[in-house]
């Protein structure tokens, strides 16, 4: 018995023995990872974050997204430099309380003007408040700020936001920094930008740090990541990612219910197409009330589309599935917009619906682009993005799109998270609606004049094309489409007997269309009698194939809503006839309406000629009608300009 009690005793204290040496010999051999580890953060010292440079809000009132990217392209430059930027978009500072605006150190405007001297969407809360009454002397003491506008020299209120914010806020206390910059659309609006960088940049961070700040010399760096998501996925859009000026528009669902063409094309050589949108929810009493309300001579907008061939074509030269669904998204301490477009998104939605890939690329994008480049190649777009003239000669003046100029540069191989960031937002186009909501219950009318036209400089390129035009022209009934109201302030006079004198040649008379209808239906609803006096100027060059809206325009003459019609045909006689000679040939008439009378003009259609020669033959009108000096004569339209009897809707 105790032989077995021994036997048993030293089995067990075998076992144990074994059991010890087993597990001493898994702790040795075992990866490290099955060892159980401390806390990552016992491990780790305490990050020390840098000390962050003087605060500073770079606001920017825009309507096209151009002032935004501009605001985008400082906030990086003054990062860069040691600042601490912040982009802002006015109409959410605003909506936060304009009071702390006093509080802030520094500010930065970049001003787009919109219009006939407007603010733009996006800034009228702050430009209100700005330019009110209650403002008191000295309320912005401690502010520093500066200011670069951007306008077209072709309108006449050039760049009035750029310069009224500098009076503004000059006028409030505070203190410029630099010099007042603007830039001209009209010539090279990205040209006058960057020589305003160049100064203003130095001369804030001076002020700000005591020196002009590091200035990177090395390839620009890039702030966005991409993620491309798994393929059948179908996330939900980012609601952050659809704030940016374009997409914040109370965009609205609308179809192409009837399109139709207006000019005889065989003869005329060119398109100009009657467009019919339709609400698809909403307007079920018309447009006079609700989300689709507007009045004879407000404008919409829409957001266009590519001509999918070049988005498929620039896919294709990325080496991309425009079935893709991706995202772009700030890096985590870069100074932007979280998102530049709706995310996550197609990559065939983000070229075709989001990013402008026909207009000719900038030389900062042309700098961006050279380091993804090999040798004469890299060398070629560091030139033309260093010299102005030459730049101008090889990009703009041949009118190259993105696509056009990876081509010219075949060793070019930018990645899509570059090329996304690279790119500018697409634009929201702005039409004339030429119907009346008290004529037309059914539908919103438009007139599109289909842009085409020859790259100036190199005519060995294809035809150039309009993108908004032809993205309506490729239309079929039944098209969906997105669209927003906008009131423009180009109104008829509230008095119905005031005498109202119309100029609008080609698509110019959309505007008018609406007029007329609403005069018909106001003379249908309260009799003739009490409408004051229409006058129609309209031009074109010939009444056998592009004289548009004929039939509509002679009726509104039969039935008396237009009492006196005045036509330019400028090719069907030896000497060319503009509507500018009829208005000084006319001049009794328009005296007698806007002269003795308190009558109304209007005018719609090319900023750069039509309507500069137009006013010049209206001063020449009061000086042979109403015997007045040129001096007096221009004070005359002057006076009525500053009475709203003079308005116009132009476009460079």
């Amino acid at each position: 018995m105790s032989l077995d009690l021994n036997l048993i005793a030293a089995t067990v204290m075998l076992g144990l023995l074994g059991a010890v040496l087993f597990f001493l010999l898994l702790r040795r051999f075992s990866p490290q990872s099955s060892v159980p580890q401390p806390p990552a953060a016992s491990k780790e010292e305490k990050k020390v974050e840098e000390p962050k440079g003087p605060p500073c809000k770079v606001f920017f009132g825009s309507q096209t997204g151009t002032a935004e990217d501009f605001a985008g392209r400082v906030a990086k430059e003054l990062k860069s430099r040691g600042m601490s930027p912040a982009l802002v978009d006015m109409e959410d500072y605003e909506a936060d309380g304009m009071e702390q605006l006093a509080d802030e150190p520094f500010v930065i405007f970049l001003m787009a003007t919109h219009g006939e001297g407007d603010p733009t969407d996006n800034a009228i809360g702050f430009t209100n408040w700005l330019s009110s009454k209650e403002r008191e002397e000295g309320e912005l003491s401690n502010v520093k700020y500066s200011v670069f506008g951007l306008g077209n020299l072709q309108y006449e209120h050039f760049n009035k936001m750029g310069r009224d914010y500098n009076t503004y806020m000059a006028k409030l206390g505070a203190t410029l920094v630099g010099e007042y910059g603007e830039g001209d659309d009209d010539a090279n609006l990205d040209d006058d930008f960057t020589a305003w960088m160049e100064k203003a940049i130095p001369a804030i961070c001076m002020d700000q740090l005591g020196s002009a700040g590091t200035v990177s010399t090395g390839p620009r760096t890039f702030d966005y990541t991409l993620t491309t998501l798994p393929a059948g996925a179908a996330p939900k859009t980012v609601k952050e990612s659809e704030q940016s000026v374009i997409d914040n528009q109370p965009w609205l669902p609308a179809v192409l219910s009837n399109m139709r063409e207006l000019q005889d094309k065989d003869k005329s050589n060119r398109s100009t197409l009657h467009v019919e949108l339709q609400a698809t929810s909403g307007a079920e009493d018309g447009y006079t009330s609700g989300p689709y309300k507007y009045e004879a001579g407000d404008h919409i907008g829409v957001r266009c589309e590519n001509n999918p061939k070049i988005v498929g074509a620039l896919a294709s030269r990325l080496g991309c599935d425009l079935n893709s669904i991706i995202s772009l998204e700030l890096k985590e301490g870069c100074v932007g917009k979280k998102y530049r477009f709706p995310c996550p998104s197609l990559l065939r939605d983000c070229l075709a619906k989001y990013l402008d890939i026909c207009t000719p690329p900038s030389q900062a994008i042309l700098s961006a682009l050279a380091p993804f480049a090999e040798d004469s190649d890299a060398e070629a777009l560091s030139a033309l993005a260093k010299d102005k003239d030459k730049y101008q000669q090889e990009i703009p003046d041949k009118c190259l799109t993105f696509l056009e100029v990876l081509d010219k540069f075949p060793t070019c191989k930018p990645s899509l998270e570059v090329v996304l960031e690279l790119l500018p937002r697409l634009a929201t186009r702005f039409y004339s609606i030429s119907s009346s909501p008290n004529a037309v219950k059914d539908s919103i009318h438009l007139t599109v004049a289909v842009v085409r036209y020859d790259a100036p400089a190199n005519k060995t390129l294809p035809e150039r094309e309009g993108v908004a035009s032809t993205w309506f022209e490729r239309m079929r009934d039944g098209r969906n489409i997105e669209i927003f109201m906008r009131s423009s302030g180009f109104h008829m006079p509230k008095d119905p007997s005031s005498p109202i004198v119309m100029v609008g040649p080609g698509t110019g008379l959309a505007p008018f269309r609406g007029f007329i209808q609403d005069r018909q239906a106001w003379r249908q609803a309260n009799g003739a009698d009490g409408a004051g006096p229409m006058t129609l100027f309209f031009g074109c060059r010939s009444k056998s194939y592009d004289y548009i809206y004929q039939n509509d325009l002679e009726s509104a003459e039969k039935d008396g809503s237009i009492t006196d019609l005045q036509l330019a045909f400028s090719r069907d006689q030896k000497e060319k006839v503009y509507v500018q000679h009829l208005v000084e040939k006319e001049h009794a008439a328009l005296w007698a309406h806007l002269g003795e009378k308190d009558g109304y003009f209007y005018i719609c259609g090319d900023a750069k000629e039509m309507a500069r020669d137009v006013n010049i033959a209206l001063i020449k009108a009061f000086q042979t009608a109403g015997g007045l000096t040129e001096a007096e004569a221009e004070a005359k339209v002057t006076e009525l300009k500053a009475a709203g009897r003079y308005q116009a809707d132009v476009w460079a």
